[in-house]
């Protein structure tokens, strides 16, 4: 049943409750009542996830609008034929796709929202679970909301034997945009190890999602993680490189680019998106984060 089903419903029942049986009218009405954002876009989800799980790679592309897609194996898609490729591949097999969102922000017609997700397949006979998170700005399309920029990430150690990314070509990097100021600082605080310091451009109740680690909410996790892997990892540099940035109003403004790490115990490259918004002292601070990796020094 989808989600505009359920509306329907529910509708049905309460004028039920009122007293006597719905009529063939006000079930029609019931039917065509409208979704706010924050519904249409779970719909959308649900929708999506259902022709994914039914193995329609091509109709789960159609989700996406000519924007990027960044998903967990470290491709870059930017184009219909990239992103139907590379569902045509996931559905074999028929695995099975479960998508939650946690959290969504509607601003006009854009939207950012994050969530987690697993997906669970029989590549040998035998269920494997694969599960992580995921981050998206998402735009209305005449009337209908479609993926923008997504990325994904595993939440665990990447999965072995992995097939080589699909990559369009990339974003050149953008120096002067929204976000540079915050990704400076972040930076030059995470390579002199101040991992407070990295902390304190984090919201309170921020959200991150970083690669090979689990959700994290709140500043005080936030910087008790960093701080654990700045001591795991040995000396950790970091290199951020912003594709862009965008405002979207009252405050918000989303971007993203990528990344490098060189560190004693090895090195990875990925991708990261965030949503940030000035704080009190026109300091921007990050609301969301996400990023995905995979070690490049073998």
């Amino acid at each position: 049943m989808t989600f505009r089903s359920i509306i329907a419903l529910l509708a049905v029942v309460a004028i039920a409750a009122c007293g006597g049986a719905a009529t063939e009218e006000q079930v029609e009405v019931a039917e065509e009542l409208p979704m706010d954002d924050a519904a249409a876009i779970a719909a959308m989800i649900e929708e999506y996830q259902l022709h994914f799980n039914m193995g329609h790679g091509s109709m789960a592309a159609d989700y996406h609008t000519d924007g990027v897609f960044l998903p967990s194996d470290g491709s870059l898609l930017r184009t219909t034929e990239s992103r139907v490729a590379w569902y045509e591949a996931q559905v074999v097999g028929n695995p099975q796709n479960q998508v939650s969102a946690d959290d969504v922000l509607v601003l006009g017609d854009s939207a950012v929202a994050h969530g987690s997700y697993s997906t669970t397949g029989t590549p040998e006979g035998e269920p494997v679970t694969s599960a992580g998170n995921w981050m998206a700005r998402l735009n209305k399309v005449d009337g209908n909301w479609r993926w923008a920029v997504g990325l994904s990430n595993w939440d665990t150690a990447p999965p072995e034997d992995l097939p080589a990314p699909l990559r369009d070509e990339g974003s050149a990097e953008v120096e002067d945009s929204l976000i540079a100021e915050l990704m400076g600082y972040y930076g030059t605080h995470f390579n002199m190890g101040h991992p407070g310091m990295v902390a304190s451009r984090y919201a309170e109740d921020a959200v991150a999602a970083i690669s090979g680690r689990p959700k994290m909410v709140g500043r005080a996790a936030i910087e008790e993680d960093m701080s654990a892997r700045m001591e795991a990892a040995g000396n950790p540099q970091l290199t951020i490189h912003v594709a862009g940035a965008q405002d979207l109003g009252d405050g918000y403004v989303f971007g993203g680019g990528w990344y490098e790490t060189a560190a004693d115990s090895g090195n990875q490259a990925g991708s990261f998106l965030v949503l940030a918004r000035a704080d009190d002292d026109g300091n921007m601070q990050i609301q969301w984060t996400i990023s995905n990796g995979l070690p490049t020094n073998e």
